[in-house]
């Protein structure tokens, strides 16, 4: 009874996450580490935390490799290699802080069931928050790397400075049950500009701004790096990063069952978007229109899409006393009616034609 007692609320009200959203970080400073030195995982912990948040690591003792993140306070900026894998470019954290975070992600993962190099670089956030923005570094090994090449990478831009390298990360944020519903790409180096001065290596923080990710349940995040230079054992580039300051915040944005595109309204558009998916049948998503969040669209869907058409209340406006703030769905005109019921009965046809 529980469920459906839920599911009720959903279909006639607007979903307010939590109103107020103060901001926390992970700065790796309450990380307790000598000066000059790290914590990668040898412990055997699988990980540490910061502000509340869970770094996850994995660390192979015999082969003395460590995989996922660290904590370092490292300034080596000027020695290449991978014995100064945990150094950042940068020399500190943000704004000199000593701390900062970084991961090694990987690029080659042996056979199913052996020890693997690989990992997603996975961040647990505290309970009841999600992510805002954090930045982003190069580390000094992957930027010597990249300058002038090593034994197992070429030099960007190749002997003539043109060829067309890049050096990509790719954020993830995922919910819970493991969907990644939003992602975001930072390129820590590009020479694709068909201007040589456009050609750059990061060697500074980058900001990322992750509001994006917000109000879609985002509980984890994960990353992955890719680049122009591959062989045939993966990404040659040293695939490391640096992180400093990950903002997090108590949800604060209205979620309107029947919103699917997140524009803060309710409309033809999120209607016509969850009927081409109807009768999908796992691994569906808000954005895809799982608005009961059952893991499928189905008609409970299309239903409360119906309940809140003309409703608005776009991200941060939970308060009902503010105009448009999401206090309930508008009367749908008797006319809107007539065209859901029309698209009721194409929906009816679309599940019967999918039925096996």
């Amino acid at each position: 009874m529980r469920r459906y007692a839920v599911g009720f609320v959903a279909l006639f009200g607007v979903m307010v996450v939590a109103a107020g959203a103060r901001a926390e970080f992970a700065t790796f400073d309450d990380v307790p580490l000598a000066p000059g030195t790290y914590l990668n995982g040898s412990d055997g912990s699988g990980g540490f935390t910061s502000g509340g948040a869970q770094f996850t690591n994995l660390y192979n003792p015999t082969y003395r490799v460590a995989a996922g993140w660290a904590a370092s306070n490292l300034t080596d900026i000027w020695t290449p290699g991978y014995w100064n894998q945990y150094s950042a470019v940068t020399g500190g954290g943000v704004n000199g802080s000593p701390n900062y975070g970084m991961a090694f992600l990987g690029s080659y993962s042996p056979a199913l069931g052996q020890a693997s190099e690989f990992h997603d670089g996975k961040i647990y956030l505290p309970v009841g928050t999600e992510p805002r923005s954090m930045n982003v570094a190069n580390t000094a090994y992957a930027v010597h790397s990249m300058l002038g090449g090593d034994q197992f990478a070429k030099e960007f831009g190749g002997p003539t400075g043109n060829d067309p390298d890049w050096f990509r990360l790719t954020i993830r944020g995922n919910t819970s049950d493991g969907n990644t519903v939003a992602t975001h790409e930072v390129y820590l180096a590009d020479y694709r500009s068909p201007n040589p001065g456009g050609d750059y290596i990061a060697t500074d923080w980058l900001h990322v701004d992750l509001n994006s990710f917000r109000g879609r349940g985002v509980t984890n995040l994960t990353f992955a790096l890719d680049s122009s230079d591959m062989g045939v054992y993966g990404m040659n580039t040293p695939g490391y990063i640096a992180m400093d300051n990950l903002e997090f915040v108590a949800p604060s944005v209205t979620r309107l069952p029947g919103d699917a595109n997140g524009d803060g309204r309710v409309d033809g558009a999120d209607l016509a978007l969850t009927v081409a998916n109807l009768g999908l049948p796992s691994g569906a998503t808000w954005q895809s229109g799982d608005y009961n969040e059952d893991g499928k669209v189905s008609l409970a869907d299309v239903m409360l899409v119906r309940a809140n058409l003309g409703a608005s209340g776009g991200p941060g406006s939970g308060d009902p006393s503010t105009p448009g703030g999401g206090g309930g769905p508008e009367t749908v005109p008797e006319p809107a009616s007539c065209v859901l019921a029309l698209v009721g009965v194409a929906a009816l046809a679309r599940l019967r034609r999918r039925r096996p």
